[in-house]
């Protein structure tokens, strides 16, 4: 094999018309990133490598970047790299395609090195099932080659088959072999693997992202990432009548989060003594829809005060999926304050969220169990339907004016 390129398809940006440009350099930084800094996963000694020094960025073409890898870069490695640029969001597809001189011999060779090293992987008990047909997919991109794309597929597939000795099946082949035919170089690719899609982290300005340490509020995080949104993320806690640990927990899903947006900003916000006031003033049915305007009451104050220009606040509500949720109770708390509020999760049931928090890595620690400063003083019969001049009513007895601004002066911020 001459040489080795991980070819990564845009997502949506590609249809950005006069913007592209924009969003390219955002996911070209965003992509860098990735590939200088590790986010110390499971293969901590692989992941914390700087792998951008290792590779050439050759060109973009059309809707792709194409970088070429170091020749003494390991199988491990450029896995590695494969997993960072899966965790880059804003790339729909990648590929790892193998170049080779555009001479058949020299094609058909490296179709055979590559069919034969595929079938002995998938033979040997990992995750996909072994190879039993197998399909040429051939493109003459160079009108002037000798051989027409089904000449290629013809002769490529023959010797291929001499190799390996599996059914032909063009329709779906386990094993797919895509050539593309160019004048100084041609190329051959296998699988096509599916990326993540979205925006680019950043590409759509910056939000707030309310974090429980729960299931929701991390998935409902990654989805604002994937529509372009860089995030800073806030806990409350009532520590010390909670334990400490719901704090850890949240460090840890923000950690898991860094795999698609590097710099995570984590506020650290004590509720204790707000709660308590609520608790010992107001009307008992009403505490969780109170707390919940009094988070993004402090939210938007902590966002003007450390001018995080953020244009949003997110939220895991899912309607319907708790007491706090039904549209009732969140048209009320969003009155709170005057800006966006985004819930990503709104239409979403708990299968969905869990499925979806699997995949982005959180839900193995969000399980853990934490006290949580909501179920604090939770009422036995919470309201369902808030009214909003009487719940306004009710926390104007709360001394919000004095209590906000103790907060703000314990909250901890955690780069």
């Amino acid at each position: 094999m001459d040489e080795i390129y991980i070819v990564a398809n845009f997502g949506e940006i590609f249809l950005k018309g006069k913007n592209i440009r924009d969003f390219e350099r955002r996911l070209f930084r965003n992509l860098k990133e990735n590939l200088e800094w590790g986010d110390g996963g499971e293969a901590a000694a692989i992941s914390q490598k700087n792998f951008f020094e290792r590779m050439e960025f050759k060109r973009k073409s059309g809707g792709s970047f194409w970088i070429k890898l170091d020749k003494d870069l390991t199988e491990e490695e450029i896995q590695e790299i494969e997993r960072r640029i899966f965790n880059t969001i804003g790339f729909s597809t990648f590929y790892r395609a193998y170049f080779v001189e555009s001479d058949l011999e020299k094609i058909s060779a490296l179709a055979v090195s590559l069919a034969e090293k595929e079938v002995e992987k998938r033979s040997g008990g990992e995750a996909a099932a072994p190879i039993q047909t197998f399909g040429i997919f051939a493109e003459r991109l160079d009108k002037g080659f000798e051989f027409s794309s089904k000449e290629v597929g013809q002769k490529v597939g023959s010797a291929v088959w001499e190799k390996i000795q599996k059914k032909v099946d063009l329709s779906n082949p386990d094993l797919k072999i895509n050539i593309k035919i160019r004048k100084e170089k041609s190329f051959i690719f296998l699988e096509k693997k599916e990326a993540l899609g979205g925006l680019p982290v950043g590409s759509s300005g910056k939000a707030i992202a309310m974090f429980s340490g729960g299931i929701d509020s991390p998935v409902a995080a990654f989805l604002g990432m994937k529509r372009g949104l860089e995030i800073t993320a806030i806990h409350f806690h009532s520590v010390p009548q909670t334990s400490p640990e719901s704090i850890e927990k949240v460090k840890k899903l923000v950690q898991e989060l860094k795999k698609y947006q590097k710099n995570i900003k984590l506020i650290l916000v004590p509720i204790l003594d707000i709660q308590k006031e609520i608790a010992e003033k107001c009307d008992s049915k009403l505490r969780l829809v109170l707390l919940r305007r009094i988070f993004l009451k402090i939210a938007e104050k902590i966002n003007q005060e450390n001018k995080i220009k953020a244009k949003a606040y997110i939220t895991g509500d899912s309607l319907g999926q708790v007491a706090s949720q039904t549209l009732e109770n969140m048209y009320v708390t969003e009155k709170a304050i005057d800006g966006m509020i985004f819930r990503p999760l709104v239409a979403f049931d708990k299968i969905e969220i869990m499925n979806l928090a699997k995949k982005i890595g959180t839900y193995n620690i969000s399980i853990l169990p934490h006290d949580d400063s909501c179920s604090l003083f939770t009422p036995k019969n919470p309201e369902t339907k808030a009214n909003l001049n009487y719940t306004e009513s009710e926390e104007a007895k709360v001394d919000l004016e004095k209590l906000i601004p103790e907060v703000l002066k314990k909250i901890e911020i955690i780069s």
